[in-house]
């Protein structure tokens, strides 16, 4: 890696130190912006006005999906019924819990 170089030396020009006000500035707008960030992870995760919520345990959602993708595709159903169910489940949004954790975490 010795032909290797960085921004900073191919132009020194560019380069000046930081003064310390600065950098004290820069590192109390991130502290700001924060729990901002924070709060607009978890408002993304929240259900829109168009939306429902439902808690279902996983084991019984992977049933209730697997048998309206089977239905679906199913001779048995009329073909607009069944685009409208496979409609319906690509308009599925799945939070699981570890999503708000990761954003608690933040």
């Amino acid at each position: 890696m010795k032909d290797s170089f960085t921004w900073a030396a191919a132009h020194p020009q560019s380069v000046r130190p930081l003064n310390k006000p600065l950098l004290s500035l820069t590192i109390r707008i991130l502290e700001f912006f924060h729990p901002l960030q924070k709060a607009l992870a978890l408002i993304r995760l929240a259900p829109r006005e168009d939306e429902i919520v439902l808690i279902v345990p996983e084991g019984a959602w992977n049933v209730l999906e697997e048998t309206l993708q089977m239905d679906s595709v199913s001779p048995a159903f009329a073909v607009h019924l069944r685009r409208d169910i496979a409609v319906a489940l690509q308009a599925v949004r799945e939070i699981h819990l570890n999503e708000v954790k990761d954003v608690q975490d933040l």
